[in-house]
């Protein structure tokens, strides 16, 4: 009795196997007798996963850190032995910042707030891809002067 297991495909007598399975073969032996070998095999296959992901500036898989959109490939050899791959389909995305100048006389609305001071204000969001986002709005407040 043999038990043998193999990555896709086992070559046994002369023959090739690509399906797990209990296989027989008949002859006869040196002695003139009739003899039979008898083979237990498993076969193994590499294995094939895809990914898709979306990040907010950088990406970790499999240790490596990737800030830029794109397919990656990982090669490695699975649990059964077998050649196997994993791909990576990539999307990064960023935060935005826009920065507003206005002027106003005597008051601004900006993101639903009323401003009546000059300055410099932030207004802190997620944007539509879901990074952190933040806007500046520098205001100059112009005062009307009644005499």
């Amino acid at each position: 009795m043999i038990t043998e297991s193999a990555c896709g495909s086992y070559v046994w007598n002369g023959t090739t196997y690509t399906l797990s399975g209990t296989y027989h073969n008949n002859y006869t032996n040196a002695s003139g007798c009739a003899s039979a070998d008898t083979l237990h095999l498993t076969i193994n296959h590499g294995t094939h996963n895809v990914i898709t992901e979306s990040a907010c500036g950088s990406y970790v898989w499999n240790g490596t850190t990737y800030t830029v959109s794109g397919t990656y490939l990982n090669n490695y050899t699975n649990a059964s032995g077998c050649a196997s791959a994993d791909t990576l389909h990539l999307t990064i995305n960023h935060g935005t910042h826009n920065v507003i100048t206005e002027s106003a006389c005597g008051s601004y609305v900006w993101n639903g707030t009323t401003y009546t001071a000059s300055g410099t204000y932030h207004n802190n969001y997620t944007n539509a891809s879901g990074c952190a986002s933040a806007d500046t709005l520098h205001l100059t407040i112009i005062m009307a002067h009644i005499m």
